[in-house]
């Protein structure tokens, strides 16, 4: 089942995520095809498919308009995504310069949209191990991305943190959250840590002390 996924402008914390991944794809998609001599024109069907490990699902962000904004000093009111069954798998480009270099871009995502509001959430519950159990995952995963990738928990101490199918403690310690998470399973988690902030009434703007 095919769903559209809206992020707007003046109420979603993630549209500047989402456009700004949007745009990068964009930018990476037309590179590739200038680089094989391939057709660059765009048109509305045209998009990337991004995969998911913990979820039978692919998320295509369409890459049309993005950049056409940018030139033209447009700002869009919305970005949209297309969430759905797995239509393809290992297709792509997989060479692994290539992969690192669109996963890093979407660990930098997370690692912001994490950054912009764990402060009001520390401000509210200063233990970060008593913090909602989707934020308290989220930041092993940020952690780990600020230690190169690897889980970073130390203390045998320290409570077990969970997600989908997904739990680290100080046994992983070392562990690639890559082997678990891929930059699909990113986009899915932060749209839940953002139900989270809802819940929780928290400001639509990053936080700031």
């Amino acid at each position: 089942m095919e769903r559209l996924v809206i992020f707007y402008r003046d109420s979603s914390r993630l549209f500047l995520t989402v456009e700004r991944l949007s745009l990068f794809l964009q930018t990476l998609y037309l590179s590739w095809k200038l680089l094989l001599g391939q057709n660059t024109k765009f048109d509305v069907d045209s998009n990337v498919t991004v995969d998911c490990r913990r979820f039978d699902k692919q998320i295509l962000f369409f890459i049309h308009g993005d950049l056409e904004n940018i030139i033209q000093d447009i700002e869009p009111r919305e970005v949209v995504v297309q969430v759905g069954g797995v239509m393809r798998k290992d297709g792509g480009v997989t060479t692994d310069r290539f992969v690192r270099l669109i996963r890093n871009a979407f660990e930098i995502e997370f690692s912001l949209f994490f950054d912009g509001y764990s402060g009001w959430i520390k401000a509210s519950e200063s233990n970060c191990h008593n913090w909602l159990p989707i934020w308290n995952f989220a930041r092993v995963v940020r952690n780990a991305i600020s230690h190169g990738g690897a889980v970073n928990i130390n203390s045998p101490g320290a409570p077990r943190v969970a997600w989908r199918g997904v739990e680290y403690d100080h046994t992983k310690l070392g562990r690639r959250v890559e082997e678990d998470i891929s930059i699909g399973d990113l986009v899915f988690l932060m749209m839940e840590m953002d139900a989270e902030l809802d819940s929780l009434e928290a400001p639509h703007h990053p936080y700031v002390t």
